[in-house]
């Protein structure tokens, strides 16, 4: 995992495991589910064969993206190491990016006690200053709970 704050490289990587996953996983099943569908009708005229190509074929070509994509999330995670990409956190954008990382992935995001495979840095703000009185903790306003 990387000592500094998270880099541009850092979130290029991660969107690019998360594609694989999300994106490559989730075609990936809807076809097989859709093929296994068509491929009954098959089953009376040619047999099992059809099917049998057509599975060595998706097969290979869904592990084909996912490798691509699996190396290139690792070469981007080797330049992010050496330091490449700017630090995101440096302005308001890279904020934003990193609440909505750590909004959709959660608990996934790589901490040391997750230990999940993924190398984002999970971001602590640490002890928060405390509010004047009388202030809202957000900028809203805020109303009792009805009883």
């Amino acid at each position: 995992m990387p000592a500094g704050p998270a880099r541009t490289t850092d979130v290029a990587a991660l969107a690019l495991d998360y594609g694989e996953r999300l994106i490559v996983g989730s075609a990936r099943d809807v076809h097989r589910a859709v093929s296994a569908r068509a491929f009954k009708a098959t089953h009376v005229i040619g047999g099992h064969v059809p099917e049998s190509l057509h599975d060595a074929v998706v097969t290979s070509v869904y592990g084909a993206i996912s490798g691509v994509l699996r190396i290139s999330s690792g070469s981007v995670r080797a330049l992010a190491g050496r330091g490449v990409g700017r630090p995101v956190e440096d302005g308001p954008r890279g904020r934003r990016v990193v609440a909505a990382i750590n909004g959709l992935i959660g608990d996934g995001c790589g901490c040391s006690m997750t230990r999940t495979p993924s190398r984002w840095p999970c971001v602590s703000r640490g002890p928060t200053s405390p509010r004047p009185p009388g202030r809202s903790p957000t900028p809203f306003a805020t109303r009792p709970a009805i009883r």
